[in-house]
């Protein structure tokens, strides 16, 4: 999910979005959304990590948790996987504790992609397994076709033969 997709910051009037969304948040999504499509991640990761702040100051841990997951997403996009892996475990460990279990799944799949990068398969599946068990309400788990077709690259990569029903999930 990381890379040149989308922010995983919601638009506001979505079903699930936080109360902060007004024209201040926006601006900070639109000004780091440019930046990542003009591939300058750094500053677009400082732009994300306004907004978190911002978020922190409003008490939207919905917010904050979206904002942590795109800091993610800009470190990992830039080899900086330390600094990923703490990020997204925090935005985790904010979204566990509203219980937003959408953007767990959605933590899960960049969990799992970072693992992947790291050359840890067996912690690549086991996280992109933890976003597959993430009980979401039909329509907000934006993350699940990512999600699946992540998983079976997985499986053909182990080469198991269960890639099948996870890319024919993830096409539907």
């Amino acid at each position: 999910m990381t890379g040149s997709r989308p922010p995983t910051v919601v638009t506001p009037r979505s079903l699930d979005s936080s109360f902060w969304w007004g024209r201040e948040s926006l601006d900070i999504n639109a000004r780091a959304l440019g930046l990542r499509e003009a591939g300058d991640l750094r500053a677009a990761e400082e732009i994300y990590r306004t907004g978190y702040d911002v978020a922190v100051r409003q008490g939207d841990h919905l917010a904050a948790a979206r904002f942590l997951i795109s800091v993610g997403a800009c470190q990992l996009s830039t080899y900086r996987y330390q600094a990923a892996l703490a990020t997204f475990l925090n935005a985790r460990h904010l979204a566990a504790a509203i219980e937003d279990h959408a953007d767990l799944g959605a933590i899960a799949v960049n969990l799992s992609s970072l693992y992947l990068q790291m050359s840890d398969l067996p912690a690549a599946v086991l996280a992109a397994e933890d976003g597959l068990a993430e009980k979401t309400q039909p329509g907000l788990a934006y993350f699940k076709p990512y999600l699946l077709l992540h998983l079976g690259w997985l499986h053909s990569t182990l080469g198991d033969g269960a890639e099948e029903p996870f890319f024919a999930a993830g096409i539907e």
